[in-house]
């Protein structure tokens, strides 16, 4: 769809129209107070300079994450450059800027609407986004992409975006010695994280339009980067939504626009914060911004300082993760809004297998989950309560693995790895009233490495935990199913479905074998594999008595037996493997009797609130 034919329309399309409830102000917003930061008051090293810049970051970031940067150091020629540079593409004919159309599922490339992603509230804009490295091992990224996508002929376009980019990494650079500052831990912490950034330009172009009062030329969305900075041009469009009310924030050419992203939200712990901002379109004039969204390396790990933690006891709000991860949810699975980091930490802990997730205040706990589960479905409270248990006996085994690791490492390093190594961390360990599965939430979830040495011992099949050898045991059925939620939910269901057994036959006194093919059992076609066919008979594809511990033949029906010895005379176990329709069909069927969800799962929206990364 090419805004050189629908910008001279009676009308814009629907898709271009958004809701009553989420269009611009009729009236215009009132300003918002942004401080402007005095980088070079900073970095001069004058006292009453650093305190007055870190006061007012602090001030700024607590409250709505927007803040101005001024004596900056940016040449202004080379800013004119880029603005020219931006009205030089996106005044190319259509043909010559789809060379370097974004792909499907890429968040690289130009674009001018978004019909393959959403359906509706589309934004009324083109932009053109890249990639930038700031290591010295991949110098020239921003010039070879221009060169390769486009051709030779825009060498020079793609060194002059290089050089903005170089320019705004350096400034990125210091804002977080700023930032280090005013939160306590030093100007080197989020500094020397974010050296060798692997980070994201855009370019931003927003025509006019003859219905500026029902579209947006950007949604209301947060950034799920660490750091934006944005220069506008003097037509302006720029708004947030502070106190309940949107504000717009006034052009200055002398001063970039910065605000807080998701990812630095995480790496302080929720502490800085960003809001909802969006843009606004006119009829009169097209406007321009470039904006540079700093991010980390791919292989750096988004962990809030221990000093944030410890200094002012603040609880842990999000796990450990790296960009990519959330870079990849707000792609394919949720726009980014106030609650992206909630649903992402809600998505995460529900596509990773990891007894470590750290429990964030926002998340339905166990115990919530059990109480709503007993009032809504009184046949799966005893299901919560089991899968509670497994819980709990997993991080108590994960503790204790975790704090024999940790103390055999006291003796070969005196610092250790993260923070398990530190006194207080031994002191506690040495207590008389040491509890394992306390000690590895507060010293053990901080240490990667520990994290996963204690993970690797828990998942080999020799564990001292049974749970793990029964996890361990269903590992052929993941392999084959590819699917980590089933492969879950198989856990569960073993570990629910072998223990009301057996507290069966405790309260029974029986010694009879454990039968779990009970026909009003809905679980048993995933513990079993036993799938009733067309005519209404049992076709038996696994044989559990080779996987249960412990099981034997004898009592067994004749069938069950002379199934076995068929299973053994071919040496070959098969596993059930479920298609997508198959896998839909059984997880529906379980939910028809209560219709009742606890955390339900964030999926992509059939619309667009913007093309934020």
């Amino acid at each position: 769809m090419s805004f050189s034919i629908i910008q001279h329309q009676a009308h814009i399309p629907p898709q271009f129209i958004w809701p009553d409830h989420e269009r611009p102000c009729p009236e215009a917003p009132p300003p918002l107070d942004v401080p402007p930061i005095d980088l070079g008051g900073f970095t001069s090293g004058d006292p009453e300079a650093v305190a007055n810049a870190a006061r007012l970051i602090d001030q700024a970031c607590r409250r709505h994450g927007f803040f101005l940067v001024v004596n900056h150091g940016i040449d202004a020629d080379l800013i004119d450059r880029v603005h020219s540079a931006t009205d030089m593409f996106f005044s190319m004919p259509a043909a010559e800027k789809e060379k370097a159309m974004r792909k499907p599922g890429d968040h690289c490339g130009y674009a001018s609407s978004f019909t393959g992603r959403f359906s509706s509230k589309l934004p009324w804009k083109e932009t053109l986004s890249f990639r930038y490295s700031a290591d010295p091992d991949l110098p020239g990224l921003v010039e070879n992409y221009f060169s390769q996508t486009l051709g030779e002929d825009y060498a020079a376009f793609g060194k002059v975006l290089q050089e903005y980019c170089e320019a705004m990494s350096g400034v990125c650079l210091k804002v977080m010695e700023v930032l280090g500052v005013s939160l306590g831990v030093g100007a080197d912490c989020f500094r020397d994280f974010f050296i060798g950034n692997e980070s994201i330009m855009r370019l931003n172009y927003y025509p006019p339009c003859q219905q500026p009062e029902a579209a947006l030329g950007t949604g209301p969305h947060c950034d799920p980067t660490s750091l934006t900075i944005l220069h506008q041009d003097q037509v302006g469009g720029l708004e947030v939504y502070v106190d309940q009310k949107w504000h717009s924030i006034a052009p200055n050419p002398r001063a970039f626009v910065v605000n807080i992203g998701d990812t630095f939200m995480a790496l302080s712990n929720g502490i800085y914060k960003g809001c909802l901002h969006r843009a606004v379109v006119n009829s009169a004039a097209p406007r321009r911004s470039i904006a540079f969204f700093l991010c980390p390396k791919k292989d750096r790990v988004v962990s809030p300082p221990q000093e944030l933690l410890s200094q002012g006891n603040y609880p842990r709000l999000y796990p450990d993760f790296k960009w990519p991860a959330l870079l990849e949810f707000t792609q394919k699975h949720y726009r980014s809004d106030m609650k992206t980091l909630d649903a992402f930490v809600a998505w995460l802990n529900s596509t990773t297998k990891s007894s470590t997730t750290v429990k964030t205040q926002n998340m339905i706990g166990l115990d919530e989950a059990s109480r709503y589960i007993k009032m809504k479905s009184p046949r799966r409270y005893s299901a919560a309560i089991a899968a509670e248990a497994s819980h709990r006996e997993d991080i108590l085994c994960i503790g204790y693995t975790g704090a024999k690791i940790a103390k055999a490492s006291y003796s070969a390093a005196n610092d250790g790895d993260g923070s398990f190594g530190k006194e207080i961390a031994k002191r506690q360990y040495k207590n008389k009233s040491f509890d394992p599965a306390k000690w590895w939430m507060n010293h053990g979830t901080t240490s990667p490495n520990l994290r996963k040495l204690a993970a690797k011992i828990l998942g080999l099949t020799c564990s001292s935990s049974a749970c793990e050898r029964n996890w361990s045991a269903f590992e052929q059925v993941h392999t084959k199913k590819r699917n980590k939620l089933l492969h879950d939910r198989m856990k569960d269901l073993v570990f629910v479905k072998f223990n009301s057994k057996l507290r069966q036959k405790r309260e029974n006194n029986t010694r009879d074998p454990i039968v779990v093919e009970d026909e009003d059992d809905d679980g048993n076609e995933w513990i079993t594999g036993i799938i009733p066919n067309e005519e209404g008979e049992q076709e038996q594809v696994i044989d559990l008595t080779d996987v249960v511990p412990g099981s034997s033949s004898q009592g067994m029906p004749d069938q069950r037996k002379r199934k076995r010895g068929q299973d053994n005379r071919k040496k070959k176990k098969f596993f059930p493997v479920l298609d997508d329709e198959e896998a839909s069909a059984t997880s529906s069927s379980e939910d028809e009797d209560d219709n009742d969800t606890i955390v339900p799962s964030p999926s992509a929206s059939n619309s667009s609130s913007d093309d934020d990364l």
